[in-house]
């Protein structure tokens, strides 16, 4: 069997039992031009570590072939890495490559070498990251990754799962090990680990070296084998609507209706909120409708739509005293029309007949089995945040996705309002009013931060985030004023730049408070700021002009009434070339 291990070379003070033959190369990068030399001994040490390690378990004999790619330093160059794959996929005939090494970032350049060499039946094992986060390549679901856990004390005792990231984990113990100088070094990690999982397979002479084979054979022995259920995928899929009832949420939605990709025959409304029979226009001025909002009462149920969108009615039902959700849901599963409702509607929905959407994240939301680990996002994340609710974040979000994608940018959002589910968000994650969230904080950062990575994985260019009111307390003497989920939203997500809403009324203390916390928090860039003053027709408060602010915090400043979106994406595409 042949054995290919790429790492820092290999410098045996003698040649251990089971390596029958020994031979490699050394791969440098310099001038622009690949250079391969015969040289491949090893001069830092982890290599020949790694070797013996693996020589130590073997009871067959195998053929190491040595690729040298780290000269100076265990810093990888992924260009290296990924040369040195080609370079087995073209030369050399072997039937498994271990890769104690990785990087924090997933390259699509990688990924690709590596499906070359798993198509050919060649198994690759790799080690995670000792830092206790997502690396690569042991993260890619055609590679065994290796990763190592406390829970363990013995080396034969190790956990697999099916989740197609962490694959095994084993005992975090100390080897002890002769280095490359002939002298005994004690050495532990999941470089070390992954020695003793590839000498498995090696000893174990499997017919084929699929993963699917080596996970079933490595099953066979596993302490605990952890299986990810299966999740439900419900899908709703619009043509005509009708919307109700018409208020702050559903402000944007007739503001961008032009953004919306299904037709709305109508808004609705009650008599008691004084619209009914009103354009919209002279509702909303910004929003260039001309719709006038009919009477929620008198709707023709068996019109041609198929899909009736509630935004929040607990007021309503406080004003009223009737039930909406009860009636609604009424109507819908007798007249066969699917429902889209921005509150929990769990307790009427149970047992009905009728197809239903309304935010929610449960515990099926959370990526299986990572133990704690997070990935390191690779291209721009944008976020959008306030410092209070009732701003405009939802209004700057969807200007700048229109704007992005009409010059050509490929953007994916992240939204937390309801709404984001009609205007065709990538990934909704709600956890504002009347939302249904059952995940804790940790459990919140770990799902946006694997919604981030598919979303990066989409072939985007940059991703949008946008987040709920407040980033930082006011004050801290009531829980409720601490935003606890704002926070776990800025970690899940880690943009690394940032536009900001404030207030005319904010004090300049508490906005620059919140551009240090973003700075320090995720080492976001505030691009510029938003100021808001929809609550202007109050005497009583004062507020400070744009000017003030732009002086005061010397960043770009804009009126929400009448920013350009064009300057404010010319200001984040500056700072990302820059």
């Amino acid at each position: 069997m042949k054995v290919v291990l790429i790492d820092t070379g290999v410098s045996f003070h003698a040649v251990p039992n089971y390596i029958a033959a020994i031979s490699g190369v050394s791969i440098n990068y310099y001038n622009g031009q690949y250079l391969y030399e015969s040289d491949y001994r090893d001069k830092i040490g982890h290599g020949t570590v790694v070797a013996n390690l693996l020589a130590n378990y073997l009871n067959t004999d195998i053929d190491l072939y040595v690729i040298k790619i780290f000269h100076q330093s265990l810093e990888i160059n992924v260009n290296l890495l990924i040369e040195a794959l080609d370079f087995c996929d073209k030369h050399l005939e072997c039937d498994l490559i271990q890769l104690s090494i990785g990087t924090l970032y997933s390259s699509s350049k990688l990924e690709k070498a590596l499906k070359k060499l798993t198509r050919k039946n060649i198994v690759v094992i790799a080690a995670f990251d000792n830092y206790k986060c997502i690396s690569y390549p042991a993260a890619y679901s055609n590679v065994i990754g290796v990763d190592v856990t406390q829970d363990f004390k013995k080396i034969e005792e190790y956990c697999v799962t099916d989740n197609q990231v962490i694959d095994v984990r084993g005992a975090d113990i100390y080897h002890r090990i002769q280095n490359m100088d002939g002298k005994h070094t004690i050495v532990k990690g999941s470089s070390f680990y992954c020695s003793y999982i590839s000498a498995m397979i090696i000893n174990a002479n499997l017919s084929s070296y699929s993963k699917n084979d080596i996970m079933s054979f490595l099953s066979k022995n596993a302490i605990t084998i952890f299986t990810t259920p299966k999740p439900f995928d419900k899908k709703i899929y619009i043509r005509k609507a009708i919307v109700f009832p018409f208020n702050k949420e559903i402000h944007s939605i007739a503001a961008f209706e032009r953004l919306i990709g299904f037709e709305i025959l109508s808004y609705t409304d009650i008599r008691q909120t004084g619209r009914v029979n009103h354009r919209i226009i002279d509702i909303i001025p910004y929003s260039n409708n001309y719709k006038v909002l009919m009477d929620f009462e008198k709707i023709d149920w068996e019109a041609d739509f198929d899909t009736f969108i509630c935004g929040h009615v607990s007021k309503l039902h406080e004003i009223t005293g009737i039930n909406y959700i009860q009636k609604i849901v009424d109507k819908c599963e007798a007249y066969n029309k699917q429902l889209i409702c921005f509150d929990n509607v769990t307790e009427f929905v149970e047992g009905r007949n009728i197809n239903i959407w309304f935010p929610n994240k449960t515990h099926a939301d959370i990526p299986p089995y990572r133990f704690g680990k997070l990935r390191s996002p690779n291209i721009p994340i944008i976020g959008v945040f306030g410092t209070n609710s009732r701003q405009g974040k939802m209004t700057v979000q969807l200007i700048l996705r229109e704007h992005f994608l009409k010059k050509g940018i490929k953007v994916k959002n992240i939204g937390s309002e309801p709404e984001s589910f009609l205007f065709g968000f990538e990934y909704m994650y709600c956890f504002g009013y009347a939302s249904t969230d059952e995940l804790q904080p940790l459990e919140m950062v770990q799902t946006l931060n694997e919604a981030v990575f598919l979303l990066e994985r989409e072939n985007c260019d940059a991703i949008v985030v946008g987040c709920q009111s407040g980033t930082i307390p006011h004050q801290l003497r009531n829980i409720d004023y601490i935003p606890f989920k704002q926070y776990m939203f800025l970690l899940g997500t880690q943009p690394d730049s940032i536009v900001l809403l404030i207030n005319g009324y904010d004090t300049i203390e508490y906005v620059k408070r919140t551009i240090s916390f973003f700075e320090a928090t995720v080492a976001a860039k505030v691009i510029c700021l938003i100021v808001s003053y929809m609550e202007k027709t109050n005497s009583d408060i004062e507020f400070q002009s744009i000017d003030y602010f732009e002086r005061e915090c010397c960043i770009p400043t804009f009126n929400l009434q009448d920013f350009n979106a064009n300057d404010v994406i010319d200001l984040i595409l500056q700072y990302y070339s820059g």
